[in-house]
Order: structure tokens, then sequence, then C-alpha cells
């Protein structure tokens, strides 16, 4: 009778990680309306038929952030995008699941281990049910740290799953997911590999055969600190920087309001009791992690890890010369839920902060007007206006204009190619290729290919040539540089000046 229990407790908690599954992809697709205009998600599709025409050359025809994700998330997508013969929204939605579905069951096996199916399903479902938030900020964003955060998840499991073993097959999987996720995504040092660094060298205190692991560990966060194989592929690095006094003062303030967010305990909260929320749940997380740590072994070891990549986390971002941004903080709210959840075995209190979170999030998500499909895709109608003008080739910001989606999803009707403006005197500088585009773009060979009929696109912004502080002077320069309009056209906050013959470049 025991073992028939048993075997429908496994079915029922394999029937709720189907059910999380289930649910994780429905609030991908219906979130995904946030990100469809957003030039990152374009990436890989662009990438991906740049691949598909020049091999391994593409790589060096694409040109990264120092956050490339090459050996992240470009083999998951690049994998659906073959399997399903499509580049279109599908397989980006499906990814951008897959890897919240890692951190879901992640945490889940973690409860598991530790404690069963009960306290398991708590967790799968505190962390399914995850703050829409969450969802609207880049937690299901197709390039975003959360596609590090999932492999990260998967250190921290094969590290605890392992924690008293000599085997070295364990020790070398953590190593190559390390070196891979840290060459795409350097925000997985603060967040996990450190965090683990430091707790192996604990656990070495109190286990001395594991000499091994702590050096293959530290080996992983050398090579991955120093940019080692970045510097070996010729891959872009990025440089973390102090910020002020003052600055950290105001990123700490960012920080805690964005925590209210991510992990709700109030309806619309206002500044104060978002301030009171942070602190809440602080206390909570603190006595949860400490209830784990007495009871010793390797819950202890798990506590200590998630604490240290919570703390991690914060203390970089605050200190760090960027803004906080929720995209930073992806970590921060599956670990409270998995190591609150894995507390209630210890105590019962820990139940409250839980509950009353997925309410706040079941709320959300009740009311959220993504949810109810009112938002339709804007790239569409653009691109409808745009065959129906014969704009089927030209030039323009990258931000703000949905250049690169028009790439992406036109199906090859449609080219834009990103290019800079001088925001004193308009001029456009051809040449120049920027980051996340193809240098193919910009070479004679490509450019005539193009039609008689070409267009220059102006978008108001602020963000460095990408595009117009002032549009009338992108304009005015525009029209000085290559000749007057033949016609000008407006689609909500883009101008195309229109040409009814190739423009001349200064591409050589």
């Amino acid at each position: 009778m025991i073992i028939k229990n048993r075997k429908w407790i496994d079915y029922a908690f394999f029937f709720a990680c189907f059910l999380s599954c289930v649910i994780t992809i429905f609030f991908t697709s219906r979130y995904s309306i946030k990100w469809i205009a957003d030039p990152d998600a374009a990436n890989s599709p662009i990438v991906w038929k740049e691949f598909l025409e020049y091999g391994f050359s593409a790589f060096t025809h694409w040109r990264p952030t120092f956050d490339n994700w090459y050996f992240t998330v470009y083999p998951v997508n690049f994998f659906l995008f073959f399997i399903l013969n499509d580049t279109g929204i599908a397989p980006l939605v499906l990814s951008s699941a897959i890897f919240i579905i890692i951190i879901n069951i992640c945490s889940a096996k973690l409860a598991d281990h530790f404690f069963g199916k009960g306290v398991a399903t708590l967790a799968l479902v505190a962390i399914t049910f995850i703050s829409p938030d969450l969802y609207m900020h880049y937690y299901g964003h197709p390039f975003s740290h959360n596609s590090t955060n999932a492999f990260g998840f998967l250190i921290l499991i094969t590290y605890i799953f392992s924690i008293a073993s000599r085997n070295l097959a364990p020790a070398l999987i953590i190593f190559l997911l390390c070196i891979a996720s840290a060459a795409s995504d350097p925000w997985i040092l603060p967040a996990f590999i450190l965090p683990i660094l430091i707790t192996e060298a604990y656990n070495l205190y109190l286990n001395r055969g594991r000499k091994y692991y702590f050096s293959i560990i530290s080996v992983a966060f050398a090579i991955s600190l120093f940019n080692v194989v970045q510097h070996v592929l010729g891959l872009p690095i990025g440089a973390f920087k102090i910020t002020s006094i003052d600055q950290m003062i105001v990123n700490a303030h960012n920080a805690i309001i964005l925590t209210s967010s991510m992990l709700p305990l109030w309806i619309s909260p206002n500044v104060y009791i978002a301030y009171a929320i942070f602190f809440v749940w602080v206390a909570v997380f603190l006595s949860a992690s400490l209830h784990c740590i007495k009871k010793g072994g390797s819950l202890r070891m798990l506590a200590i890890c998630c604490a240290l990549s919570v703390a991690g986390i914060y203390s970089s971002s605050i200190i760090g010369d960027q803004v906080p941004h929720q995209r930073f903080y992806v970590n921060i709210a599956p670990i409270v839920l998995m190591i609150v959840s894995i507390s209630t075995s210890l105590s019962r209190k820990y139940l409250i902060p839980l509950a009353l979170t997925v309410c706040m999030s079941l709320f959300g998500y009740l009311n959220s007007p993504y949810m109810k499909g009112m938002f339709k895709n804007p790239v569409y109608d653009y691109m409808a206006f745009m065959l129906k003008n014969d704009l089927t080739y030209g030039y323009g910001s990258f931000w703000y204009s949905m250049g690169m989606s028009v790439n992406w999803l036109s199906n090859n009707q449609i080219h834009f190619t990103p290019v800079f403006f001088d925001v004193k005197t308009g001029r456009v500088y051809f040449e120049w290729s920027r980051i996340q585009t193809l240098t193919t773009w910009h070479t004679k060979e490509f450019v005539s290919k193009g039609p008689n009929r070409q267009f220059i696109a102006v978008t108001p912004g602020s963000t460095g040539g990408d595009t117009c502080p002032d549009v009338n002077v992108c304009i005015n320069g525009v029209q000085k540089q290559i000749g007057k309009a033949d016609e000008i056209l407006k689609y909500n906050n883009t101008t195309f000046l229109v040409y009814n013959k190739p423009i001349i470049t200064d591409i050589k």
C-alpha cells in the first residue's frame, strides 16, 4: 500500500510539473507582446539566416554585445529553428519558456531532495505563479539574463546533488556549465559561480576529500573572471565599474522598489509600503536561510549558496555604474521563493508570505491586459504600412524604429539597416555597423542589390546616435547630405524620407 501511495504521489507530482510547463508557456506567450518589437529579440533569427547562407562565418559578421549568448541561448534557438523550420515568434516563445521551466523544475527538485513531493509542489506553485511584473520586465524575454539564470539553477542543482560526492563527473559538468554560461553572459559570476565557489570553500573545510571539486570550480571561476574564452575567440568584453556614493544610494532605493514588485505583498504599493515589503522579505529570507543552515548537511550548503547569490546580485547592482533594472534581478524571486518553500517544513509560519505573494501574483495575472490579449503585435501593422508604400529597403535608427523586428518577421520582404546619425548635424553614417547588427549589411555588394526606391527612417530618442534627439535636425541634415526627399511619410513616431533612386552612401 505504501509503495502504491508513493507511486501516486510521484504521478501527482509529475502531473503538477506538466501543468507548470503548460502554464509557463501560456504566460510567456501572453507577455511576448512586451518584447516582439524590441530589437534584441531579433538577434538569433537574423544570425540563423546568416548562418544558413555563410556557415560559421556568420558569427564573424555579427557584432555581439559582451553578453553575447553564443553558448546558452543561441544553441537552443538554433535547434528550435531547425526542428520547427520556423524563425518566427513561436520558437522564441518556446525558447524563453524552456529556460523558465528549467528554473521551475530545478527549484522543485531541490525542495523534493530535502523534504519530499509536498514541499516540492509548494515550491513549484510559488515559482510558477511568480510575479507578473517579472514577465513584463525580461523574465520571459528571449535575450535576457533569465536564460543565464536557468544555467545557474542547473549548476546549483548539480552542485547540491553531488555535495558529498568525490566523483569527478558532476564537477566536470559544473565546470563546463560555468565556462559556457560565463562566456555568454558574465552576470552569472556574482549570481552563481562565486557563491558556489565560496560555499565549496566552506565545504572543503568540512570535507577535506573534496579538494578536487574546489580546484575545478576555482579554475572555472578564474577562466570566467578573466574572460579567457572571450579573449581566445575575439569576443567583446565588458568592464565592471564602481559608481559614486550618491548613485549607490539611488541604486539601493531602486532595488528596494523593484523587489516590492518582484515579490508582491500588496496591490499597487506606494514607496513606504514598498520599503516595508522589502524589509519583510529580508527578514523572512534571512530567517528561512538560518533555519536551513541550522538543519545542517547539504541543506546548509544550499542556504549559504542561495544567500550569497542574492547578496551578490544586490551588491553588484547597487555599487555598479548601471542603473538597477529588473533584468538584473531575475534570480532573486525564484531563489527566495524556493528557500522559503523549503523552510515551511521547518516552520509553518513561512506559509504566510508564500500564500500572500502567490495571491497577489494571481490577482495581477487575472487583471493583466496582457493576459486578456488586449494588445496586438505592432510589427505586422508597421510592415503592412511599409509594403503598401513600397518601402522595402532603407536605413534608420536601431532603437524605437522596429527596424530589426521588421528584418526578422518580414520574411525577407523588407530590409532595414540600422545606421548612426550625427545628433548635431543630422548627417547619416552608413559605413559604421552597430553592435547587434551584421557587417555584411554595410558592404558595397549588399547595398548594390537594393531596389531603386529607398528610404531613410528618422526616429526620435536620446540613445547616442542610434536615434535623433531633434527629429527636424536629422530630417534637414539627411536632405542636405543626400538630397531633397521625393516623399515624406509618417508612421507613429517614425518619419520616412523616401527617394525614388538608390541612396548614395559612404560605404566603400
